[in-house]
């Protein structure tokens, strides 16, 4: 692998996984392909993209306190 495909490849796992994890849920669920399904996953998980972020700050500058709830408050 190239560099920049070896770099990007966490971020594309996810995508994959979150890809096959949808299709499951559409084949599984009648109206679950639908556009207002996939705003609604991204708007009711949004502090969780939030907290994960909240949570790389924490990482990245060395502090010890990684519990989500002091992250959250």
């Amino acid at each position: 692998m190239t560099l920049s495909v070896r770099r990007y490849l966490p971020l594309l796992a996810t995508f994959g996984v979150f890809l096959v994890i949808f299709c499951a849920g559409g084949l599984k669920y009648d109206g679950f392909f639908s556009l207002r399904v996939l705003m609604n996953l991204f708007t009711d998980n949004a502090f969780l993209g939030l907290c994960a972020v909240g949570m790389t700050f924490v990482i990245i500058s060395g502090g010890i306190d990684l519990s989500v709830g002091a992250v959250v408050s």
